[in-house]
């Protein structure tokens, strides 16, 4: 945890635009945030490093966020594996997000 009692919180994300959006929110609550692209280099930084809460996109190049959440459950199981459900809905032709990321609290 830092100073402020928020928590580590590894984010996974081959997606630039997703990963900043997620960063940008849970930076703003307080929280220290670990980016990653490449899920297996962040499960390697948590791993060594520890972490509150790992954060991951479902579908990912090489790595899938089920594998993510195997591997967390199997090697460092006090951490939380979050996949938000990315549910898109269509308006006026075009895929939209279907709302904005959650505030995250502790």
């Amino acid at each position: 945890m830092n100073p402020k009692g928020k928590g580590r919180v590894f984010v996974f994300d081959d997606d630039a635009d997703s990963l900043q959006s997620v960063m940008a929110v849970l930076r703003r609550d307080g929280f220290d945030v670990f980016p990653f692209a490449d899920p297996r280099e962040g499960l390697a930084r948590v791993e060594a490093e520890g972490g509150d809460v790992v954060v991951t996109d479902l579908r990912m190049p090489g790595l899938t966020g089920l594998e993510v959440l195997r591997h967390v459950t199997k090697k460092i199981p006090d951490v939380p594996v979050v996949i938000p459900d990315g549910v898109r809905y269509r308006s006026r032709g075009r895929s939209r997000r279907s709302a904005p990321a959650p505030r995250i609290s502790s």
